[in-house]
């Protein structure tokens, strides 16, 4: 009835939920083991193995062997799969149904595998099993825990002659060597060979140098050239080379007019008189069309600045001095005096007009202007800024920094700044300005109505508004961590409701006498914050009658009780002995049925 077991005669009762079960039975007890069952004569019914008048003799004798055994990669024993060498340990049961222990000392060998891919030509002996293949194919041979792989190419073999008779030396394409002298050759790639039969003959040649005008017609080959160039004719193995230069046939006409004579570079020949003159040399004619001109001359006497370009030659001449410039068969002379040039430069910016001193002239705009006066110049670098300004309205709390020409100021007014032809104007208005302090401390959040910002966390808070400072000094109090727990009751039964932290009050009166129904509990902690629990509930049941009880194996000092039980109800099973003032039992509650107790 409730797991109890009991060495003496008595009334016993249990309560489970709202019933309560008595029992007043006089009982016998006999203690069997090892799953022994109590028969009618109050002994012990014994299973297979045991004996004794509680069943607590084994009448059993235990065996043992072992084994050993080596596998590759895992082994499979008493339903286990070992990947791990080691020493395992099996219990089974013998034919006598007794316990036989068997050890396995397992040795667990990796598998291992290693492929060999091979080409051969006709056949190919295998070094790891001596085995000679003669045909293509994939071949295996297993040793223990380790496998050889052959991936096996049979290639038949063939072969090719080559005959041949160079100059000096071949180059063998087959095999890129170079050979100097004759004599047979062969060169092997996979299972072909190739053979070569070569014959070396020694090289011969002539070479001729010749320049020609126009043409020439080489009596070697016949062959006629118009360009020079290196030619070269093959028979056999000699070879004529022919370094040809070809001369075009030239002229050159000369018209020249000199002065009372003229001696001509060409033939070195002075001549007096104007006429057609002509001189060859090997390709080349020159020919020369001379007039004789008589001389002349002019002088010119001229003082400049600095620097003078004359006019007849296009020359700028930089110092004084005597020159001369023949133009045929006259001759211009110039005698030059240079007088050294002087400057000044003035760079000036002024606001909208300037006038110049040096020329009294009044200017409006920016540029380059200069003035001479004989070898002097004066040059003005002139920048005309237009007048410009701007004007800045500030209104500031207690004083006002401006930028402009960072000043501070402490007092309204009009200020200015000039920088050049630019004017700043600050029109400045200074306010009183002031603080205010508030120090609120709250529950969870605040909203501060100041700037409608909501705050979860303490701390000291500022917002400004024109030259009104507004500060905020935050206590957020945690709100307490409330619950309440759900129960249950009879019908009928008061039942005290459960709420934490302490101290708090219910939504429903406490102690509650029923409905069914849910409640909160509500708490305020010593800072003044409120928190209400989430919703719990008390479940008020009516207890369904016991019915159907009976006693079965009634002996000496024990009996089974029965009765009919409902599911998921629990049940307090409690007896009495007879004559006795106290009831036994009752401590737990117990879904089990029937019930067997005990009591001396």
């Amino acid at each position: 009835m409730n797991g109890a077991t009991y060495t003496q005669t008595g009334t016993y009762t249990n309560t489970i939920a709202c019933a309560t079960e008595i029992l007043d039975r006089r009982l016998h007890q006999r203690l069997c083991q090892n799953g022994g069952i109590v028969n009618q004569f109050c002994g012990c019914d014994c299973p297979p193995g045991y004996t004794g008048i509680h069943c607590e003799i084994v009448n059993c004798t235990p065996t043992f062997g072992s084994s050993s055994l080596t596998a590759c990669d895992s082994y499979t024993w008493n339903n286990m799969n070992y990947t791990t060498s080691g020493i395992y340990t099996g219990v089974f049961q013998n034919a006598a149904g007794c316990d036989s222990t068997h050890t396995l000392n397992l040795t667990i060998v990796p598998s291992t595998s290693n492929t060999t891919t091979h080409t051969a030509c006709d056949t190919y002996t295998w070094s790891v099993n001596g085995t000679t293949y003669t045909q293509s194919g994939n071949y295996s041979y297993v040793n223990g825990c380790h496998t050889e792989y052959l991936n096996l190419t049979i290639v038949p073999s063939t072969s090719n002659t080559t005959n041949h008779t160079a100059c000096d030396t071949y180059t063998w394409s087959v095999n890129g060597t170079t050979y100097t002298q004759s004599g047979n050759y062969s060169f092997v790639n996979g299972c072909h060979t190739e053979y070569l039969n070569l014959t070396i003959v020694p090289s011969t040649s002539n070479t001729t140098n010749h320049t020609a005008c126009d043409t020439y017609t080489w009596s070697v080959n016949g062959t006629t050239y118009t360009q020079s160039g290196n030619y070269s004719y093959v028979n056999g193995c000699h070879t004529e080379y022919l370094n040809l230069t070809i001369v075009p046939s030239t002229s050159n006409t000369t018209n020249h007019t000199a002065c009372d004579t003229y001696t001509w570079s060409v033939n070195g020949t002075t001549y007096t008189q104007s006429g057609n003159y002509s001189f060859v040399n090997g390709c080349h004619t020159e020919y020369l069309n001379l007039t004789i001109v008589p001389s002349t001359s002019n002088t010119t006497n001229h003082t400049a600045c600095d620097t003078y370009t004359w006019s007849v030659n296009g020359t700028t001449y930089t110092q004084s001095g005597n020159y001369s410039f023949v133009n045929g068969c006259h001759t211009e002379y110039l005698n030059l005096t240079i007088v050294p040039s002087t400057s000044n430069t003035t760079t000036h910016t002024a606001c909208d007009t300037y006038t110049w001193s040096v020329n009294g002239t009044t200017y409006t705009q920016s540029g380059n202007y200069s003035f001479v006066n004989g070898c002097h110049t004066e040059y003005l670098n002139l920048t005309i800024v237009p007048s410009s300004s701007n004007t800045s309205t500030q209104t500031a709390c207690g004083s006002y920094l401006w930028n402009v020409n960072g000043t501070t100021y402490t007092q309204s007014g009009t200020y200015t700044v000039t920088n050049g032809c630019h004017t700043e104007i600050l029109v400045l208005t200074i306010t009183t300005g002031g603080t205010n302090v508030t120090t609120q401390a709250s529950c969870g959040s605040y909203t501060w109505p100041v700037n409608n910002t909501t705050y979860t966390m303490s701390g000291t808070y500022t917002s400004s508004s024109g030259c009104i400072t507004e500060v905020l000094y935050l206590t957020i109090h945690s709100l307490p961590v409330v619950t309440a727990s759900d129960l249950s009751a009879c019908s009928g039964q008061a039942v005290s409701l459960v709420g934490y932290p302490s101290g708090g009050s219910f939504s429903v009166s406490n102690p509650y006498l029923g409905p069914t129904t849910n409640y909160t509990y509500t708490y305020t902690d010593n800072n003044g914050c409120t928190a209400t629990s989430a919703p719990a509930t008390i479940i008020v049941s009516s207890a369904p009658p016991v019915t159907g009880i009976n006693m079965t194996n009634l002996g000496a000092n024990s009996a089974t009780v029965n009765w009919n039980g409902i599911p998921g109800l629990m049940y307090e099973v409690r007896y009495r002995l007879i004559g006795a003032a106290t009831w036994t039992g009752g401590v737990h509650k117990l879904h089990q049925l029937p019930l067997r107790i005990w009591w001396a």
